[in-house]
């Protein structure tokens, strides 16, 4: 396995400049990515993207009535908007191997339903700055798969 680590280059009067260096044999110590799984491969990237989105699992009146009930709810955190996109999807699913198939992909999200849920977020105004969009969106993503993960290692007797 092949990791990065950070090093400290001292430039002089604003400090040291922070820099990336190969490092082809990671120590232990960086154990920033011993919890990840390795990446999905391309074709199981491909078959994420043919996961359902929550726009097509959800007929047109249900849409219209989540859509008032985000804009009725009080303020929601970027994480709590994340679950409940997730709850929703999870709901709505006709079979549960496509969650598992989800699931099996993490952290990957396939790019359209990235891109609905970011859009869903944006319902409730978090995206709207663009300094805060990518903390705000990875906040969101956060939600999202945290209730993945608890629904997925949710013991059988809870």
């Amino acid at each position: 396995m092949e990791a990065f680590r950070e090093i400290a280059v001292p430039t002089g009067k604003n400090g040291p400049l922070r820099a990336w260096l190969h490092d082809p044999k990671p120590s232990a110590a960086l154990g920033l990515m011993a919890g990840l799984p390795p990446a999905p491969t391309a074709s199981e990237m491909r078959a994420l993207d043919s996961l359902p989105t929550l726009r097509r699992l959800t007929p047109a009146d249900q849409r219209s009535t989540d859509f008032e009930e985000d804009l009725a709810s009080p303020r929601q955190t970027p994480e709590e908007v994340g679950r409940i996109y997730a709850q929703r999807w999870i709901d709505r699913l006709p079979d549960s191997a496509l969650y598992e198939r989800l699931c099996a992909g993490y952290p990957q999200l396939p790019g359209i339903m990235h891109r609905e849920l970011m859009l869903h977020a944006q319902r409730y105004g978090l995206l709207g700055d663009k300094s805060e969009m990518t903390n705000q969106g990875r906040r969101v993503l956060l939600g999202f798969w945290n209730l993945m993960n608890e629904r997925r290692f949710k013991s059988p007797e809870t």
